[in-house]
């Protein structure tokens, strides 16, 4: 057997060395290293409506906590309802990260509802908007072994079985923009001023998604403009961060009414209230009609100290007119 030895060029070896090494990564290469902090999105599917999400943003050392965190604004749906499951139905563990289950840039996670007691029929028929279904729904009485979704600090826990629901339907159907379905949960007593254990109320995801008739009409009904999520955001603040220019309008000018009706104006001020120009009817003329005009220049004087320094009365000088000549 003859076996050859090729030999390459010393200066072909350097030149791809160096070529190498002053290359730009490939933006493929730069996804894969995990130890470099690059934000990427990701898709989120609903299984109970089908509808298809997206999440800007997140970054591989993102615990499955924060990412269901970061969907309740854009999912519109609490965060003790959720399940996130990936490629299986195996849930997710919330202290795991991104990069611990191994989750691709650009793929879509699964968000599922616990099947407790009629969850998933009550979030599918409001995120629908569908109030014949959501009478239905709402109406089933509390079973003796109720299993909600629960979480420390949850408005389950102080509220009652009736209220949540109607609660957990007007925040979703109040994302989606269903007028209909939010004006009869309000009519059934569902309360504008409850919040999701992250803080997150009706109007802040109306204002979220730039529902405009959405927002005036859980304004009317007594929504709290200043009410504050878990992070200290307002709707206000949270349509302003997102560029909901209409939200971010009506929000405003519903806020000036209300400054504007809290105002009443007096129609006669008191004697402490005017100023020095008002407190004293001045009947001197400014100035003297005729073929000369003239212009004067008043000498008010000026106080005198009498005993003690007691201050005396002013003396006015009579005022001296100066003639304007042609």
């Amino acid at each position: 057997m003859i076996s050859l030895y090729l030999t390459r060029h010393k200066s072909n070896l350097n030149y791809r060395k160096n070529a190498s090494n002053n290359s730009v990564r490939p933006k493929s290469l730069i996804h894969r290293d995990r130890s470099i902090r690059v934000k990427f999105s990701l898709s989120a599917r609903l299984c109970e409506t089908g509808e298809m999400f997206v999440v800007h943003n997140c970054h591989y050392n993102m615990t499955i906590r924060e990412l269901k965190h970061a969907m309740e604004l854009i999912v519109g749906i609490p965060t003790d309802f959720l399940r996130v499951c990936y490629l299986d139905r195996g849930d997710l563990k919330e202290e795991t990260t991104i990069n611990y289950n191994d989750i691709i840039p650009g793929t879509a996670v699964t968000l599922m509802i616990w099947p407790y007691n009629g969850w998933g029929e009550l979030v599918a028929a409001a995120a629908t908007g569908d109030v014949f279904k959501l009478k239905h729904v709402i109406s089933k009485p509390e079973p003796q072994c109720c299993c909600r979704p629960r979480s420390k600090g949850s408005v389950a826990e102080a509220s009652s079985w009736l209220s949540y629901r109607l609660f957990s339907a007007l925040f979703i159907s109040a994302h989606r923009g269903h007028l209909p379905a939010v004006r009869f949960l309000l009519q059934n007593g569902a309360d504008v001023k409850s919040q999701t254990p992250l803080g997150c109320g009706a109007l802040h995801v109306a204002a979220a998604q730039g529902h405009v008739h959405t927002i005036l009409e859980l304004l009317l009904h007594g929504a709290p403009l200043d009410m504050e999520d878990a992070e200290g955001r307002t709707a206000l603040s949270i349509a302003r961060c997102l560029h909901q220019k209409r939200s971010l309008q009506q929000l405003s000018l519903f806020q000036w009414r209300e400054r504007a009706q809290g105002m009443r104006l007096k129609p006669h001020l008191d004697q402490t209230e005017l100023f020095a120009h008002q407190k004293h009817d001045s009947k001197l003329r400014p100035f003297y009609q005729g073929v000369h005009g003239q212009r004067y220049t008043a000498h008010l004087g000026h106080y005198r100290c009498g005993v003690e320094g007691v201050v005396g009365v002013r003396k006015l000088e009579p005022p001296r007119n100066t003639a304007l000549r042609a």
